[in-house]
C-alpha cells in the first residue's frame, strides 16, 4: 500500500467520522489527524527516515478504521444536545482561561526557534540526528 493511498484512505476515514457528529474532538477525528499528520511529516522527510513499507502502511490505515469502528459501536444510539455559544456571556473570570490558552501559543515560536537552533548546531549535518543527541 503506498503512503499516498494510505493518506487518502485516512482522510476519507477522518471525513466520514466528522459528519457524524461535526466535532473535531470525537476521538477517531482526533487520531486520524494525528496519524495523517505523521505521515504526511514522513513523506515530506522521507529520505530523512528508514523506508515505511506497505504492511506498516496498511496496520496504521487498519488500526484508524477498527478505532473508528469501535468508537460507532461505543457511540451507537448517542444524541448529542446542541451547543449554543452566546459570546455575550463571557464573564470577566474567564481571563484566566485566555491566559491558559493564549501563553502556549505565544510561547510557541520562541519553542520552535530554540528547537531549529539546537538542530542547525552541532556536530551532524541531520537536523533530527543533533536534536536527539541534545
Amino acid at each position: 500500500m503506498n503512503i499516498l493511498v494510505a493518506i487518502f484512505i485516512i482522510f476519507f476515514v477522518i471525513f466520514l467520522n466528522y459528519i457524524r457528529y461535526m466535532d473535531m474532538l470525537y476521538p477517531p477525528v482526533i487520531q486520524g489527524g494525528l496519524w495523517i499528520l505523521v505521515l504526511l511529516m514522513y513523506y515530506v522527510y522521507t529520505d530523512k527516515f528508514m523506508p515505511l513499507s506497505d504492511t506498516m502502511c496498511f496496520i496504521i490505515t487498519i488500526g484508524i478504521i477498527n478505532f473508528s469502528f469501535g468508537s460507532y459501536i461505543s457511540t451507537f444510539k448517542y444524541k448529542p444536545k446542541k451547543k449554543f455559544i452566546f459570546f455575550k456571556n463571557i464573564k470577566e473570570k474567564d481571563i484566566i482561561l485566555n491566559l491558559v490558552f493564549w501563553i502556549p501559543i505565544i510561547v510557541l515560536p520562541f519553542f520552535l526557534y530554540k528547537a531549529y537552533s539546537i538542530g542547525t548546531s552541532g556536530i551532524s549535518e541531520d537536523y533530527f540526528f543533533k536534536i536527539e543527541l541534545n
